[in-house]
């Protein structure tokens, strides 16, 4: 039995019949005849030598075998995947960019916009606590020297001191009175919420303050100077947790008393963290309603491409098989029924100047012998 390892084979491209024959009984390059199954014409062309060495001196051609399967992926992929693998995958990139640059410039502004009103609300909130300060202080002013047998031992008793000096601010806000240090070099406090407080001198704090107890000091004793003392201190709350309080002090003139009134910072900014809570959440919604715009748009695009391509390659198939038949001596096969009037459509109409071209020319030849 003859070795078939190197038969040529060929089908017919009409029902799929196979067709095999050994190179060297090739008389001809090129053998056709008639399908044994459908009557289709078959043709079988003589497979041609090439000499590798020469070709490589002549061309310069490099004949090694290329690493990775790179090459071999793309050349394995038909025009719509590639078509679709080199629209979506730029599309992809930049639609991830641009959700990217989007949300960092969203949360940038957000930031900022946070800060800002932070600073607005804590310089407003602050003016309008020394404004307390100030108009408690000119009301117990008015009140004590309308009443000059008050004894400052009293002041945390008389019910209607009490209402001028002790005014609430907001909801863990209040004003006191404490009195400028004398000989005995004592601060203390004369009028409070905290009734412990009364008589105490204000530096018996300092074990419950610790490291804190510098910064609530020097607002305490800035006002020695006779001006006005502010700023932000730590102070233990109901929980014994301690807090940033705000707190100005201003003196009662013509006496040795000082009102100060004070709050807890985060009573200031908690609408604010509100907000930005509120902020955040619109932020996040914004950002999935791209995604999903973003995701939708890409998904219509490759669907799109996806039906514009195989449309492409349905119409470049439709030619290459009409192409085949041609090349097969099919010279009465009807070409491809495109109506295209771009490049598709004149590629039509060259393989069918081509057909009539060479149709006259067989019927030329068969004039001239004949036939």
């Amino acid at each position: 039995m003859p070795d078939q390892s190197n038969y040529i084979v060929v089908a017919c491209e009409k029902c799929g019949k196979l067709y095999g024959s050994a190179p060297e009984k090739f008389n001809r390059d090129v053998v056709t005849f008639p399908c044994r199954a459908c009557g289709a014409t078959v043709t079988l062309k003589k497979p041609v030598p090439i000499n590798i060495a020469s070709l490589k001196n002549r061309t310069n051609l490099d004949f090694q075998q290329p690493e990775g399967t790179s090459t071999v992926l793309f050349s394995t992929l038909g025009l719509t995947e590639k078509f679709l693998l080199f629209t979506i995958i730029p599309l992809i990139l930049i639609s991830i960019v641009v959700v990217f640059i989007a949300d960092n410039r969203m949360r940038n502004l957000q930031q900022q916009t946070i800060n800002s009103s932070t600073h607005v609300v804590r310089l407003v909130s602050e003016n309008l606590i020394q404004q307390i300060s100030q108009t408690v202080a000119r009301q117990t002013r008015q009140y004590l020297f309308s009443h000059p047998d008050l004894r400052k031992i009293n002041f945390n008793r008389d019910i209607y001191f009490k209402k001028v000096v002790l005014q609430k601010i907001g909801a863990s806000g209040y004003t006191s009175l404490y009195e400028v240090a004398g000989d005995k070099g004592e601060w203390l406090t004369w009028a409070d919420v905290d009734p412990k407080m009364v008589g105490q001198d204000m530096q018996s704090v300092k074990d419950r303050l610790g490291s804190e107890f510098d910064s609530y000091w020097r607002i305490i004793t800035g006002v020695q100077s006779g001006g006005v003392s502010k700023g932000v201190y730590k102070w233990p709350d109901a929980k014994g947790q301690l807090r940033e309080k705000f707190a100005v002090c201003t003196p009662v003139e013509g006496t040795p008393f000082v009102i100060s009134a004070s709050i807890f910072v985060d009573e200031i900014t908690a609408p604010l963290k509100k907000i930005e809570a509120e902020g955040y959440h619109v932020a996040s919604q914004i950002r999935i309603t791209l995604v999903i715009i973003l995701g939708v748009g890409l998904l219509l695009i490759f669907i799109i491409l996806l039906l514009y391509g195989r449309s492409l390659t349905s119409k470049i198939k439709r030619i290459a098989d009409w192409a085949d038949a041609i090349s097969l001596g099919e010279m009465e096969s009807e070409p491809a029924k495109l109506h295209s009037k771009d490049e598709i459509g004149e590629l039509t109409e060259a393989i069918l100047r081509m057909q009539e071209s060479i149709k006259l020319s067989i019927d030329r030849l068969r004039g001239r012998h004949g036939l």
